[in-house]
């Protein structure tokens, strides 16, 4: 197995990790909103609806932040895999120019 056969199979497994990455923040917001969607359902039950309506903006300011904060790990996640091809793109060229022997 060449060099240039190993660099492309590390690319293969850094691209899935990234992609896993990726989803697993798709899940995770999906997963709060919900959370947080049915607890302001319980919750709509037991408070006065004045008291409930300043709950739910308190619920809805805390769910926008937390989008955001995901999102922005998003964006992180994207440059570093931008990054990574980056280098992963210099090491294949790398491994393709022939080595220069030294004469004695």
């Amino acid at each position: 197995m060449e060099y240039s056969d190993i660099v492309e199979t590390m690319r293969g497994l850094y691209k899935m990790g990234f992609a896993s990455g990726k989803t697993t923040l798709d899940l995770m917001k999906v997963g709060m909103d919900s959370y947080v969607n049915m607890y302001g359902i319980h919750l709509s039950h037991f408070l006065p609806s004045e008291s409930f309506e300043s709950v739910k903006k308190t619920m809805d300011i805390y769910l926008d932040s937390q989008a955001k904060v995901l999102d922005n790990f998003k964006k992180l996640l994207e440059q570093i895999e931008k990054q990574q091809d980056e280098i992963f793109n210099r090491l294949t060229e790398i491994s393709k120019t022939p080595e220069k022997k030294k004469s004695s």
